[in-house]
């Protein structure tokens, strides 16, 4: 084999390999991904009102992926530790059958197309504030793009009392 035909199949073999990691690359990525944040103890604002009477538990799922899924279901699931958090055992499970205000229609399922972002709102209460205290809670949402939940660690909401 002479020396330019040496050159031309490294140079081959460097751009297979390139073409493959970007097929790799587009693979990955060519996927619904959905990342949930959690904020407790919300409070309603609006129409310059302020009701600090409730309290709300709200779950945001955002599509940062190139398809489209499915929210189907939200829940909220306790772990014991980090080795069942990794197994998935939960042990104790809720599931918010109608995650929306009163009122309002239901949000469930709801497809969630690329860049688009659900809410879904709980009532925030002293038995979800007793559960939060345990330091275990985990709230997300099921989409029909996984078998597992996306779930986020729920943490205590710092709520500031007015002093008058």
């Amino acid at each position: 084999m002479s020396q330019w035909q040496t050159v031309v199949a490294i140079y081959a073999a460097i751009v297979a390999t390139g073409a493959l990691a970007l097929e790799v690359r587009r693979w990955v990525e060519g996927r619904a991904r959905v990342f949930v944040s959690v904020s407790p103890g919300m409070i309603l604002a609006g129409n310059g009102e302020i009701n600090e009477d409730k309290r709300y538990l709200v779950v945001t799922a955002v599509n940062r992926g190139s398809l489209p899924t499915t929210v189907t279901h939200m829940v909220l699931l306790e772990y014991k530790s980090f080795w069942h958090r990794w197994r998935e055992k939960s042990s104790s499970a809720a599931l918010v059958t109608n995650p929306v205000l009163s009122g309002y229609p239901q949000n469930l399922p709801r497809e969630l197309p690329p860049g688009s972002e659900w809410k879904g709102i709980g009532n925030h209460d002293k038995s979800l504030e007793e559960w939060i205290a345990t330091g275990k809670l985990y709230a997300g949402v099921y989409c029909t793009h996984s078998d597992r939940p996306i779930l986020e660690k729920v943490r205590k909401a710092t709520i500031k009392e007015n002093v008058s």
